[in-house]
């Protein structure tokens, strides 16, 4: 009988060790530890995404996330590259992520924006080495394509946070005021939500979107 399994896995970026929990009988599950190797041995990580915010880059085809791991919301980039496929069937490389979450967030805006990505070869990754599964990033994926796709970069300090139907509806999302006041702690400065989006308590300016129309105007400011 097993009450707890655990794994210590290392992350050569920033010499640290992620202590991740995958089952506990008389716990929480798919918590995270942070910690870094010191002279002294182990020495927790208390602000990971001091580490993971920090090499956040304000460029084309980068869309900062948040995603809930165990009870702590992390801060990710995601990054995306489109490009015209000389190929007759082109390449989808894509690492950190659900690739069929990517390829059904790129027929929606196909289907609605007439973007033509299916003849773009699209490499799409999570920044640091992480993978993450979380309909909270539909939006931010949405996003990183387009912005790829325009070669134009979002606004600077900003996070995204949503949901996307097939019918190309951005939806709101659960514990956004969590999401909200770990972004805000690390300066950024704009929220892309869904219309309906309730949140609590904001210090940052907050952009509302109906649906994926109005992700367009992004780039045409």
């Amino acid at each position: 009988m097993v009450d707890a399994v655990f794994y210590l896995q290392g992350e050569d970026r920033w010499q640290t060790r992620v202590l991740r929990a995958v089952k506990n009988r008389f716990g929480t599950i798919n918590e995270l530890g942070f910690f870094e190797m010191k002279s002294d041995g182990l020495q927790e990580v208390t602000n990971i995404n001091e580490h993971l915010i920090s090499e956040v880059s304000h460029s084309p085809g980068s869309v900062l996330v948040s995603v809930i791991e165990g009870s702590r919301p992390l801060l990710l980039e995601l990054q995306a590259l489109t490009i015209d496929s000389k190929l007759a069937m082109p390449q989808r490389v894509i690492s950190g992520i659900d690739h069929k979450e990517v390829m059904l967030i790129a027929a929606i805006l196909q289907k609605y924006l007439h973007i033509k990505l299916n003849t773009h070869d699209i490499f799409f990754k999570v920044s640091g080495g992480f993978k993450i599964k979380s309909s909270v990033t539909d939006l931010g994926i949405a996003l990183a394509l387009l912005s790829s796709y325009f070669q134009l970069p979002l606004p600077a300090k900003s996070i995204a946070l949503g949901e996307i139907s097939l019918t190309g509806q951005i939806k709101p999302i659960n514990q956004i005021n969590q999401y909200v006041r770990e972004a805000t702690k690390f300066g950024l400065e704009r929220l892309l939500v869904a219309k309906n989006q309730k949140i609590e308590v904001v210090d940052c300016k907050v952009q509302h979107f109906q649906n994926v129309y109005e992700l367009l105007s992004l780039f045409n400011e």
